[in-house]
């Protein structure tokens, strides 16, 4: 696996990739699963299993309930998601070095906007990132590779001719990355495993953003 060449931009995932959301994400899928009677996750359980967006996945997993969940859904995500909002480690030190060498970074989330876009001001992050598109932003969400030329249309950049990575932590963002035609970097410490990531052919593998950043440093010397 490896990056040839330096990015015109980099794009990232957001819960699992550069903030840890696991308990917010579980305990609004446990609120339904309570409401409907049905069996709750375990943390290691919703890892295996949030991936797409709640728009998209609900018609299939409550079906004909889907409005009913995501009502459910939102709720406890609006009481729950900024109080409990972490950071995966080193990534402020990482964000603040990619910035300082001028390279475009924006976040694409199956995470619903309007929450996506409260998380990052919640954190300050805002001045890092030329574009943040969350759920609902298009037609269709992750793996769709529409969401990715509303991202690059909002950086301002040219949706051809470039080298784009794009970093995440699960299979839905490596098919998505595949989908569009970027880079796909893995890091292992969010929702995903290695084991099925490797089934996606990714271009580059790190276990954390601080770790990714450490072999950026050293591959093209950025600091």
């Amino acid at each position: 696996m490896n990056l040839l060449q330096k990015p015109d931009a980099i794009l990232f995932d957001w819960d699992g990739t550069l903030v840890d959301t696991i308990h917010v994400l579980t305990k609004a899928y446990n609120d339904i699963f309570v409401e409907f009677g049905m069996p709750t996750w375990t943390l290691d359980e919703a890892k295996q299993n949030i991936r797409k967006s709640a728009r998209e996945i609900f018609p299939e997993i409550f079906p004909g309930r889907e409005d009913k969940a995501l009502e459910i859904y939102y709720r406890s995500i609006e009481a729950n998601h900024l109080e409990q909002l972490g950071k995966m480690n080193g990534v402020d030190n990482f964000l603040s070095m990619l910035k300082s060498k001028k390279i475009p970074l924006g976040v694409i989330s199956n995470k619903r906007d309007a929450y996506l876009k409260k998380e990052v001001e919640h954190l300050g992050w805002q001045d890092y990132f030329t574009a943040v598109v969350g759920a609902g932003r298009g037609n269709h969400d992750k793996p769709s590779p529409e969401v990715m030329e509303i991202a690059l249309n909002e950086m301002g950049l040219p949706l051809e001719n470039l080298e784009i990575w794009y970093v995440g932590d699960t299979e839905i963002d490596l098919e998505f990355a595949a989908n569009y035609g970027c880079k796909k970097v893995f890091i292992s410490h969010g929702f995903g495993t290695l084991e099925n990531a490797m089934k996606y052919e990714p271009d580059f593998v790190a276990d954390s953003c601080e770790s990714l950043g450490k072999q950026l440093d050293t591959i093209f010397n950025l600091r």
